[in-house]
């Protein structure tokens, strides 16, 4: 499914629509579907599914979708890691396109930019799984790692005319300088 990654301000507004929707649910399974997107079906009076299509997409559905008989080896660990888990929150990692829900006492961490990644934090933090393992200028995601979020950007402290205005410091123009503060060329 080809669809616009989302930006800062989006990933704020699923946050908030995920909290609403599902906290309180638990996870029943986690299934891959045919076209590659990662489904987390919840249970909270009915099913809802987070859909995640990497490389920037997120979204909750209640329709079918078509999955395969047998599930691939990544959506099974998800299911060993996170099945019955209940979703105890949802939160955006300051203004970055990273999600992170709660889940039990582990943490589901969804990174909506580059290529994407889904992954799976310990109790303690550390990656128990990750779609993709490998490494930044300023972290390293491998198994066994402490997780380190993406440096922050200029509105991960809070979005007020100061912050938009201190992200556009030094753009050379004011769509590149809001683009590069999270809120995207359409905004």
């Amino acid at each position: 499914m080809a669809l616009r990654p989302l930006y800062g301000l989006e990933v704020k507004a699923l946050a908030s629509e995920l909290s609403e929707a599902l906290l309180g649910g638990r996870v029943r399974k986690v299934f891959k579907t045919e076209g590659g997107e990662y489904l987390f079906s919840f249970q909270k009076g009915g099913r809802r599914d987070l859909v995640v299509s990497l490389p920037g997409m997120a979204f909750l559905s209640t329709r079918p979708w078509p999955v395969p008989q047998v599930p691939p080896g990544d959506a099974m660990a998800l299911r060993r890691l996170l099945s019955n888990a209940p979703l105890r929150a949802v939160e955006q990692e300051g203004f970055q396109r990273v999600l992170s829900l709660a889940l039990g006492n582990r943490k589901l961490v969804l990174e909506l930019f580059h290529e994407g990644n889904i992954l799976v934090l310990s109790p303690e933090g550390s990656i128990e799984f990750a779609l993709r393992q490998r490494e930044f200028r300023h972290r390293r995601i491998f198994l066994g790692e402490a997780y380190i979020p993406p440096p922050s950007g200029p509105l991960d402290a809070g979005v007020g005319p100061e912050a938009l205005r201190a992200a556009l410091e030094g753009a050379r123009d004011v769509v590149r300088g809001l683009a590069r503060a999270g809120l995207g060329g359409l905004y």
